[in-house]
């Protein structure tokens, strides 16, 4: 291998290491069509790379392979690539489109993370799986489309994607980590799938546009800070299956003028809506034992034995 006038040239490879991890010299990548393998950190921290092709045949993508390669704008990773690692495009930060290949289960963690300019993702049919912080602090992704059979988005996966204004949950979900849509800032409406049973800590947190939201029967648990400053969510109705509602879960939520909650809710945490100065209406005829001491702080009303 050696580089000539900025560009990476191979000769007989069939699997590129890190030894060019950090050449500021490369500004161009052309893979040749026999390598298989491109591994862990090969090109990370080649921060003057703004070209790469990748090769018909190439199988193996390594954790880091491409982080922190700031000037990068556009990469199609093709379809016989079966393992994408950690981190892959991380820190590519004038990355605008990606292109991913069909046969992989699993959007690795870290995949896209603090790829400032990616514009959009298309999640390929057969992924099962969206990992941790995957694509966060994406600020200008505006569109993220998930497939069918998607089952789980991990922690932070879109956490602060700042533009995004709209995303369809597929119905076989089953899984939200917590903080998945955190600081969403321009999210506006959201549909729970019903095979969602707990709605983890932070979810839509500070997502400040969130108005209407959608939750199905099914859903048991609402976790800490869900909910905390939607300033504008107007729409939310609490299905009768739901049976925990925890600490601040609709603290800051200035636009809700009124909830229902249902008798099997047999949990209630501290400050469930501290601050929203909401009026709340309540199924049973009296507190459950099971609520905490101060779950009504700043409520402006609480009315007992009401009927939906």
């Amino acid at each position: 291998m050696k580089i000539e006038n900025g560009c990476l040239v191979l000769e007989g490879e069939t699997v590129i290491s890190s030894q060019f991890k950090g050449c500021e010299d490369l500004t161009e990548v052309v893979v040749c069509d026999y390598v298989k393998r491109i591994e862990e950190n090969a090109f990370s921290g080649c921060t003057n790379l703004k070209r790469v092709v990748l090769p018909k045949g190439l199988e193996y993508i390594g954790d880091n392979a491409f982080c922190c390669c700031e000037k990068i704008e556009e990469i199609e990773v093709p379809d016989t690539v079966k393992y994408i690692g950690v981190g892959a495009f991380s820190g590519c930060e004038e990355l605008k489109y990606l292109i991913l290949p069909p046969y992989i289960e699993k959007i690795p963690d870290n995949l896209c993370s603090y790829c400032f300019n990616l514009i959009g993702i298309t999640v390929p049919n057969g992924v099962r799986e969206i990992g941790k912080r995957a694509f966060s602090a994406c600020w200008e992704m505006e569109r993220a489309e998930l497939p069918q059979g998607l089952e789980k988005i991990d922690d932070q996966a879109f956490f602060g994607c700042r533009v995004l204004k709209e995303i369809s949950l597929p119905e076989s979900l089953t899984k939200i980590g917590g903080g998945a849509f955190e600081d969403c800032y321009e999210l506006k409406s959201i549909k729970i799938p019903v095979g969602v049973q707990v709605l983890e800590e932070s979810i839509f947190a500070g997502c400040y546009e969130l108005g209407v939201v959608t939750l199905q029967e099914g859903l048991e648990e609402i976790g800490r800070n869900v909910f905390s400053t939607c300033r504008k969510l107007y729409d939310i109705r609490l299905p009768r299956t739901l049976t925990k509602i925890d600490d601040y879960a609709f603290e800051y939520c200035q636009g809700l003028k009124e909830i229902f909650i249902p008798s099997g809710v047999k949990h209630m945490g501290f400050c469930v809506f501290w601050e929203s100065h909401i009026d709340v209406y309540c199924e049973v005829e009296e507190e459950p034992k099971g609520w905490s001491e101060g779950w009504a702080c700043s409520l402006d009303t609480c009315r007992w034995g009401n009927k939906e």
